[in-house]
């Protein structure tokens, strides 16, 4: 007796489809259903409505979004045991390819078979010993792909899409029993919290014979050559599973879409929302689009929760059209707008597996995916960003939107969402369960680019020139400064090094006065120093010297100034620097390096000679303290010409 689900998609996690036996379930057995948050089914009439409901759903298995990373659904065949030439084929969406994963294991009493990814290469295993690696079969991430395991009676060939090893694998060498049984069952995904498969599965087939090759290649095309397969006898799934319609396989041999669409809780007017669609490099939904596919992508997704109305490109200064889209009858129809009337979601058509950049102190390559009907993002580790309520708040007060980044079950950080924002754009990231922070930008921003707060992208040379060019401001301002913090062991008292080269350039202004009877004169001097320091960084240079302010040079080491026989009042001034004028100047000769600091990408100069960074401090009388003297100089004096540094 077969079972199937009432209502729609399954979105618990722990959720199990159980068969009954054939004689009444007992009261212990249904407290235990309970008890692991068992969905209520009611029976199919018989095994082939069974057939006929999973042959139709996608499985997608979700154990990186559970503590305990549980995901796994079973399917049992009516077969006493597992023939001597038996076939098993599965279509397989891996969201991502972890160091080991389990992809499908069919087994009978006695028997198990586990095929296998380990290092995206398919292995097969045969219990309790036999393992087998399959090296020219590699499995790929983020597409549908068809496998088969076809069994002689002697050996194991392996079918991957168009490919088929090249190494038989030999049976007989693992002592199989054969021991009759009363089904057999092919489990996709593992129950154990380890070397889980996350992804998506479909059309699970057991033939109690051995397929060809060319039958194999007839359903990796999508063709109902291949029949005579063995009716289903149960399904059911355990842990965090959930289930769509695919609406026939033949779309599992559709071309992939290029573009998809992106939901964003962005309020605004036609112009902004064109707008931001071209900052992020996607478009507005268009006259040409498949409006009813674009309806019902819409109404399926989980990013939102409203109804929607959505800006199309259709549109000039006066008004534009509107799809309006109804979620509960997966309809839609077109209205038409003032283009300036605010919307409260923003639709853009953006392109399929295109690169995002999430950079904090470093950079990581991710991956703009639509799963589970929603927009994710997946880095080549398997860390996945996606859009959920907030920790800790409640559908009672109103969820709060935040951006979750997860890892293999342990959602590691969070970032919240304030009005206006959304997955693209500069965050500010909280560890899971502590007080920690940092920065992350996500955005399309390459090397040679600046990431605007919004998620824009400028040129990277265009940051901190004095012109904005992001249309938060976000390239200028507060965060212009030259000099990078000091490491903690920068001690301002002690030279860059035990004998620094310090240039020393005196101009004589003018002479003032000369006193041959006293031994004096009086001369008015411009003083140049110049010297590296390896130990700072600096950053914003850009191609002209930079002026540092006076809260960046107070607390970075400078030569001392001292000029032998002159009058003790003018030493003090120089020392003490209360009346004279310093200007601190950056010059830097060479080319800076690209680098990312607190999220924020920027042009790295270092302190070391190698990167020919020189200081220059410059020395003159304050204006308003001279006796008539000229401004920006200053006067000394003096009874010999010698001076030190």
């Amino acid at each position: 007796m077969g079972w199937r689900r009432v209502g729609g998609d399954s979105e618990t996690g722990h959720t199990f489809v159980l068969p009954l036996p054939e004689v009444m379930m007992g009261v212990a057995a249904a407290l235990l259903f309970l008890l692991f948050h068992t969905t209520l089914l009611h029976p199919a009439s018989a095994e082939t409505e069974v057939e006929e409901l999973w042959k139709d759903t996608v499985f997608t298995l979700k154990p990186e979004e559970t503590h305990d990373a549980i995901a796994q659904v079973t399917t049992v065949f009516d077969r006493k045991g597992l023939s001597s030439s038996f076939t098993v084929c599965v279509w397989l969406w891996p969201l991502f390819t972890t160091t080991i994963n389990i992809l499908f294991t069919v087994h009978d009493a006695d028997t198990s078979i586990a095929v296998k990814a380990i290092d995206e290469i398919i292995n097969v295993v045969i219990y309790p010993r036999c393992p087998q690696a399959f090296p020219d079969l590699h499995l790929t991430h983020n597409t549908w792909q068809h496998l088969c395991l076809v069994a002689d009676g002697s050996n194991i060939l392996l079918h991957l899409g168009n490919k088929t090893n090249s190494q038989m694998m030999t049976m007989s060498d693992c002592s199989i029993d054969k021991t009759p049984t009363d089904s057999v069952t092919v489990v996709v995904g593992s129950d154990s919290g380890k070397f889980t498969y996350s992804g998506e599965a479909t059309g699970v087939r057991y033939y109690d014979r051995q397929l060809t090759t060319s039958e194999v290649q007839s359903l990796q095309n999508c063709e109902n050559s291949v029949q005579n397969y063995v009716q289903m006898k149960e399904v059911f799934i355990t842990g965090n599973v959930s289930t769509y319609a695919l609406g026939g396989q033949d779309k599992l041999c559709l071309p992939e879409d290029k573009e998809f669409m992106v939901l964003f809780t962005i309020c605004s007017d036609h112009p902004t929302a064109k707008s931001q669609c071209t900052r992020l490099g996607g478009r507005l939904i268009g006259k040409d689009d498949d409006f009813d596919k674009i309806a019902k992508e819409a109404a399926l997704s989980l990013d939102v929760q409203d109804d929607l109305f959505l800006w199309t490109d259709m549109a000039d200064k006066e008004q534009g059209s509107v799809l309006s889209v109804n979620r509960d009858t997966i309809s839609h129809h077109m209205l038409n707008y003032t283009s300036d009337t605010v919307l409260h979601t923003t639709a853009c058509m953006m392109s399929l597996k295109k690169t995002v950049y999430m950079k904090g102190y470093h950079t990581e390559t991710m991956t703009l995916l639509r799963y589970d009907r929603r927009l994710v993002l997946l880095s080549e580790s398997g860390e996945i960003i996606r859009r959920e309520p907030c920790p800790g708040s409640t559908e009672h007060e109103g969820f709060s939107r935040c951006l979750a980044k997860r890892s293999f079950g342990m959602q590691e950080e969070f970032a919240s969402l304030g009005y206006g924002e959304d997955i693209f754009g500069r965050h500010n990231w909280n560890e899971e369960n502590t007080n920690r922070y940092r920065n992350l930008s996500i955005s399309f921003c390459e090397k040679d680019k600046f990431t605007c707060n919004d998620g824009s992208c400028i040129p990277l040379q265009e940051r901190c020139d004095g012109t904005r060019h992001c249309e938060d401001n976000s390239d200028e301002g507060e965060l212009c400064t030259l000099i990078r913090p000091r490491p903690p062991s920068y001690l301002m008292a002690y030279c860059p090094n035990p004998q620094p080269i310090i240039g020393l350039r005196i101009k004589v202004i003018k002479v003032n006065s000369v006193l041959l009877d006293a031994n004096e004169f009086k001369i008015t001097l411009h003083i140049g120093l110049m010297w590296r320091d390896e130990r700072l960084a600096f950053q914003n240079l850009l191609k002209e010297p930079k002026i540092l302010e006076s809260h960046e040079y107070k607390d970075i080491w400078t030569p001392q100034l001292f000029f032998i026989n002159a009058n003790h009042e003018d030493n003090v001034a120089v020392t003490t620097k209360t009346s004279v004028l310093n200007e601190f100047t950056v010059v830097v000769k060479g080319k800076g390096q690209p680098e990312i600091y607190d999220s924020y990408e920027e042009v790295l100069d270092e302190g070391a000679s190698q990167r020919h960074i020189w200081v220059q401090a410059s020395l003159g009388h304050k204006s308003g303290q001279s006796d008539g003297d000229e401004q920006g100089l200053y006067t000394l004096h003096v009874q010999h010409l010698q001076s030190t540094v």
